[in-house]
């Protein structure tokens, strides 16, 4: 069972209710709910009713913070906004700010995303992201090899996905380096895994045939955040 599963068996438990009212009190089937606690499928798309029957915090149900009734910004960030003498933090405006994810330092090739430990802060994604049936998280990226696209200290953010399109850029880990975004072009041989700065990362192809072996799309770069 995961986090999220145990912490709503939990709520529903301290309720006293059962699998099947909490269903369909947020308006689904037994079974759907059911995989809520499981921890098969992850509650995206009921997430503010289950937040709003239990009185806690969507971050608290998806593990995200250990306090069920945070701020809307989970309490806990505060710290992580650079202050001047006198000047106070500045918050995301709250409704923009529905969907909170990790931004990881580093992925190293062989480790599970779930298992990644390396979260070094968090970035908010506004609503057209909300409830889409993707998960997301965000990346900190380390050199040079996609300037000017992105460059050395951007947070890209990442739907997760196991396979893109040709001409898109991508989280991959390649020939058991650690994550990093490339642009991925996909012809009948193969698979050319392309940095936009070739003087740092010259073109490299992948055959089909060693596709499986030495190739592991993480998920799709969907923008590009940069901090001065």
């Amino acid at each position: 069972m995961t986090i999220i599963g145990e912490r709503l068996r939990s709520l529903r438990e301290q309720r006293g209710q059962s699998q099947e009212d909490i269903a369909k009190l947020i308006g689904v089937g037994r079974t759907t709910y059911l995989k809520y606690e499981s921890g098969e499928n992850k509650p995206t798309r009921k997430l503010k009713e289950l937040s709003a029957l239990f009185n806690v915090t969507s971050d608290y149900i998806m593990g995200l913070s250990d306090n069920p009734h945070g701020t809307p910004f989970g309490g806990q960030i505060e710290g992580q906004f650079l202050t001047f003498a006198g000047q106070q933090p500045y918050k995301p405006p709250i409704n923009h700010a529905h969907y909170k994810i990790p931004i990881l330092g580093t992925v190293a090739a062989g480790e599970p995303l779930e298992a990644v430990e390396d979260v070094i802060g968090f970035e908010y994604l506004d609503d057209r992201y909300e409830g889409d049936g993707y998960q997301y998280f965000a990346l900190m990226i380390r050199g040079d090899s996609m300037t000017p696209t992105i460059m050395d200290g951007d947070v890209v953010i990442v739907r997760k996905q196991s396979t893109v399109d040709s001409g898109q850029l991508a989280i991959v880990l390649v020939d058991g380096e650690n994550a990093t975004a490339k642009q991925i072009d996909i012809s009948p041989s193969g698979i050319t895994i392309i940095g936009h700065n070739a003087s740092v990362f010259a073109p490299r192809f992948v055959p089909n045939a060693e596709v499986n072996a030495r190739l592991q799309i993480l998920g799709r770069v969907m923008e590009v955040r940069r901090r001065f």
